[in-house]
This record gives C-alpha cells, sequence and structure tokens, in this order.
C-alpha cells in the first residue's frame, strides 16, 4: 500500500486515545465538540455518540452512498442499542462495540494459543453485533479477523455489482492487547503476539485490496489507512514501539498521536509519495474525503471543528 500510494509522515490523531479519537474520525469534529472525552467506553456506560452530531456515513448518504462499518465501534451501546453504528447514519454493522480488553481473555484456555495477559474473569464475554443484533457471545478472538474480513469483502462485492457508491469503515481489533491471531498467523513473527497480530492486520487489508480490485472497483475507490492512536508502551514487546518518538498510547507526546497514514487511489493519487505536511487526522480527513467527493455538505457540518 505505501509503494503504491502516498505515506503520510506528519499525521495526528485527535486523542491518544480509541473513543475520542474515533469519534473525531467519524465526525471531523475535535472530540470536545462531542463530549466524548478524556476517557473511552466500556461496557457499563449509558451514553454514546450524540445522534446529533454528524457521522461521515450520514454525509454520504445524500449522494446515494451505502454505508457499512465492520470492527471494533467504541462510542457507545446505550439503551436498546440506541447508540450503535446503524442508529449514527450506518446500513450495516458487524463487530464487538468496544475494546475486547474489556472482556475475559478466550485465547489463553486450552486448547487455545495463550496470549500474555492475565484474564478478567469478572467481566462480561464479548458480544458480536449484526446490526443491533448480538450474534456470538462470547466472540471468538481466533476467528474474528475472518469473520470480519469475509463481512468487509461481501459488502465490497455486493456494492460493486449493483454499481453502487459505497464507504466502508474497517476498525480490525488488531493489535489491541490482548494480542489475539489465528491459527494460520501463531507464531509467524519473532515479536511475539503482538508481530503475530500484525501479520494477520496485514494479511486482512490485502484482502480488502483484493477485493476492490476483483470487483473491478480499485480505480474509483479511496483507501485510507490510519491508526486511531500511538502504541501502548507501558505493555513493553506486547505493546508496539514508537521509534524515535517520545511516549506512547496515552501522552500527548509525540509518540502517543503522531500515527502511521496512507493513502491510496490508483489512477489518482501518484505511487511511490511521501508527505511531510502536518494533517490532524481526524478534522483535516474528513474533509479531504469531503471535497474529493464532491459531497454536499449537511449544514451541521458547518459548525466550528
Amino acid at each position: 500500500m505505501a509503494s503504491e500510494g502516498l505515506v503520510m509522515t506528519s499525521f495526528y490523531s485527535s486523542s491518544p486515545v480509541c473513543s475520542p479519537s474515533r469519534a473525531s474520525i467519524l465526525t471531523g469534529r475535535y472530540q470536545t465538540r462531542s463530549g466524548i472525552y478524556p476517557g473511552v467506553f466500556n461496557p457499563a456506560n449509558v451514553g454514546g455518540l450524540p445522534h446529533d452530531e454528524v457521522t461521515m456515513a450520514e454525509l454520504l448518504k445524500p449522494a446515494g452512498y451505502s454505508s457499512a462499518i465492520v470492527g471494533k465501534w467504541h462510542l457507545g451501546v446505550g439503551a436498546n442499542n440506541t447508540y450503535l453504528p446503524t442508529n449514527q447514519g450506518f446500513d450495516h454493522y458487524l463487530g464487538i462495540p468496544y475494546s475486547h480488553d474489556f472482556c475475559p481473555c478466550f485465547t489463553c484456555f486450552a486448547p487455545n494459543i495463550p496470549c500474555f495477559d492475565s484474564c478478567r474473569t469478572d467481566e462480561t464475554p464479548c458480544p458480536v453485533f449484526n446490526n443491533t443484533d448480538i450474534v456470538q457471545q462470547p466472540a471468538d478472538l481466533l476467528s474474528l479477523t475472518a469473520t470480519y474480513i469475509n463481512a468487509a469483502t461481501s459488502f465490497i462485492k455486493t456494492k460493486a455489482g449493483e454499481d453502487e457508491p459505497f464507504f466502508l469503515y474497517m476498525a480490525f481489533q488488531h493489535t489491541h492487547h490482548p494480542q489475539f491471531a489465528s491459527p494460520k498467523f501463531t507464531n509467524t513473527s519473532i515479536r511475539l503476539k503482538f508481530g503475530d497480530s500484525l501479520n494477520e492486520l496485514d494479511w486482512g487489508v490485502g484482502q480488502i485490496f483484493s477485493a476492490l480490485t476483483e470487483a473491478g472497483v480499485s480505480n474509483n475507490t479511496l483507501v485510507f489507512f490510519v491508526s486511531d492512536n500511538g502504541p501502548s508502551l507501558m505493555r513493553e514487546i506486547r505493546g508496539g514501539n514508537a521509534g524515535p518518538l517520545r511516549c506512547g498510547k496515552g501522552t500527548t507526546w509525540e509518540g502517543g498521536q503522531r500515527v502511521p497514514a496512507i493513502a491510496w487511489w490508483p489512477g489518482t493519487i501518484t505511487p511511490g509519495r511521501s508527505s511531510q505536511v502536518y494533517i490532524r487526522a481526524s478534522v483535516d480527513a474528513l474533509y479531504y474525503r469531503d471535497d474529493t467527493g464532491e459531497i454536499s455538505r449537511d449544514p451541521r457540518t458547518k459548525r466550528l471543528k
């Protein structure tokens, strides 16, 4: 993806933790505007992303786009599932509504593959939602990535076959702790479980590219790859690496908010380029998509960022 696209080396998330960053990614507004700060949602929270916030899915809908989110939501569930994605402008949703570390760790029981984190046996098992219905509980982490990829590629193929524009928000559980990987990717990296999960993530991204190519829509599809925050250095080898950057996730130093970012669009983005232009990941990225897609803005998006 990097060799065929544009690598952005000064790309910053709006927050060093998940929920605030994701709120900003999906709305193009700083998380303080929506009240999603400073921490993250957990299963006991009753709130979520306010319904008067305009998500990217709602922005694209008037232009005829179908939308789906596959993977981690982390912007609230609420009573009667009121804050799940299908109540926030998305047509389809499949995934875990929060981080899988808020659940017991199901990868550390025989005969499954051991993880490195202690189990939280007092927690409620993680559910996998299909729209607003729970279809699996507990989530099978060892097959979860394949489940996500099947849903994402099916959505791409269906919409491409219908010649309908689409927006897919793909949010892998990787490489959040506790790291996991399917048997196919177990023991494939010298970086242990973190490396294994990263290898499976890489495979998953490749599957999405293959689906776009096979469906014949790669040349009119913008793919944007970005992280919501920096590495969790407190977990040492289990938490990634910030390289020369100071600190990591949970801090406002460079390592906490300066994140990887790649844009890919064959025939539109010149391959093999890099940019050092400072970009506020969440806010600037949404308006870049807006301008690129020539989408008429919802009046509510004209509010201050």
